[in-house]
């Protein structure tokens, strides 16, 4: 029997960058890409992750703001935030309410291995 992918949301807005998780991740996990917190929102309502990602420097809504809100919703505390920013701290990460940080560039072997510690 086949087991079921663990599905992704990510919000991030520079297209290589979306690329990049759509290459690493695609064929291990249902992925959705979004541009901005807003859509991110939007489809987070539609559809409950089993983990986020998020870009902290994007337009409309930024990754901390997305996370704060996501924090928000009830019953949605449990659910790992991972940020993701060249510049990126635990402060950072504490302060959104994120459980955990990369720090661009990463290897992809960083990005798998941090998603597989908060899934499995």
């Amino acid at each position: 029997m086949a087991k079921n992918k663990a599905y992704i949301l990510i919000a991030e807005d520079d297209m290589l960058n979306q690329f990049i998780f759509e290459e690493i991740l695609s064929s291990a996990y249902e992925l959705k890409v979004v541009e901005n917190g807003q859509y991110f929102i939007e489809a987070f309502k539609e559809k409950t992750p089993d983990l986020v990602i998020l870009d902290i420097n994007m337009p409309i809504l930024d990754g901390i703001e997305t996370c704060r809100l996501l924090r928000d919703f009830e019953g949605q505390g449990d659910i790992p935030v991972i940020l993701v920013s060249a510049v990126v701290t635990h402060a950072i990460v504490q302060d959104a309410g994120a459980t955990d940080m990369l720090e661009r560039p990463f290897k992809d072997y960083e990005l798998l291995n941090l998603i597989e510690k908060y899934l499995n």
